[in-house]
């Protein structure tokens, strides 16, 4: 659907004229310099009037709402206050374009550039483009892997280590390789495009679970904190996103079978999806991610979309 192309002095006397009918006028103003190029703002923000209107009229709403462009430049400067200053820029404050005004039951109700309300700083109408970095299209991951108590030198034979076991607090004797599993999944990570961080004990793992910003949206957590810390972590992240989810890591050739109340609580899919078996390899965990929606690639859009003018445009008819 096209728009309405109508003159600055056109335009004053529909303004006139929509005062005392029961329906909006929406004026978007562009300006011909501003749409020689294929990246043009002006030329963008027509289109998505357009389609905006357009879904209005295909939903039966066409009769509420009237939509004209209108070339400011036509009729004088637009950053100028001489003598050749367009009279729609003057009376309505137009700072740039595009620029759209909004009039309802008679009011001015919007003289502006909109941007969406989660965005009311960034690009406006004119401009709509997905942010296409891995660090905005995938969520944050925590690992974890702990770090033992005491290294192999202390009274130790080579690769033994005392570890501090998360729910009794005792020291245990076991064979430490904490180092080589803590590059294998920042590899694992890192080749898989994930933004990450790694905590190497468990309360700062906790301390990180609570204070990130944005909140993460997957965990990467070692099996040898037990149960309880991975239920813990786990319901803290997801109080933080809904959407977190958690994944283990299990490195049975040296700590023995999983633990029997890990296995339960992995079987129950409620806090923690999945666990892998050390050594962790870039396809396994991939293959694992492919089925769940919540980690999937969704890279956020900035400007004004369609979607977006046509809730705002609604939100004012609704008060007509």
């Amino acid at each position: 659907v096209s728009l309405t192309a109508v003159s600055s002095a056109q335009a004053q006397e529909l303004i006139a004229n929509y005062k005392s009918k029961p329906a909006m006028l929406a004026i978007l103003l562009t300006a011909t310099w501003a749409t020689g190029s294929s990246f043009s703002s002006s030329q963008h923000a027509q289109v998505i009037c357009e389609a905006a209107y357009g879904e209005l009229i295909s939903q039966g709403e066409g009769g509420k709402i009237k939509f004209c462009t209108s070339d400011v430049s036509e009729a004088g400067a637009i950053h100028s206050s001489q003598k050749w200053n367009n009279p729609l820029v003057k009376q309505y404050g137009v700072k740039h374009l595009p620029w759209l005004l909004l009039f309802a039951n008679g009011r001015n109700v919007m003289s502006g550039n909109p941007s969406p309300a989660d965005q009311p700083n960034g690009v406006g109408l004119g401009a709509t483009h997905s942010l296409r970095y891995p660090a905005f299209g995938k969520p944050r991951v925590l690992a974890l892997e702990c770090v033992p108590d005491y290294p192999s030198q202390v009274g130790f034979g080579d690769g033994m280590a005392l570890f501090r076991d998360a729910e009794s607090g005792a020291l245990q004797a076991g064979r430490s390789n904490v180092f080589k599993l803590q590059l294998e999944t920042q590899e694992v990570l890192k080749r898989a495009g994930y933004d990450h961080d790694m905590a190497v004990s468990l309360q700062e793992a906790r301390r990180m679970v609570q204070d990130a910003t944005p909140p993460y949206g997957l965990l990467l957590l070692t099996t040898s904190i037990g149960e309880a810390a991975i239920s813990d972590l786990a319901a803290r992240a997801r109080a933080r996103n809904s959407k977190a989810i958690c994944l283990l890591c299990h490195d049975g050739k040296n700590v023995g079978p999983l633990d029997e109340s890990i296995a339960q609580l992995v079987k129950r899919q409620d806090l923690v999806r999945a666990v892998f078996q050390r050594p962790l390899s870039k396809s396994r965990f991939e293959t694992e991610l492919k089925t769940c929606e919540s980690v999937r690639v969704n890279y956020p859009k900035c400007g004004l979309s369609k979607e977006t003018l046509v809730q705002l445009l609604r939100k004012y008819m609704d008060e007509l």
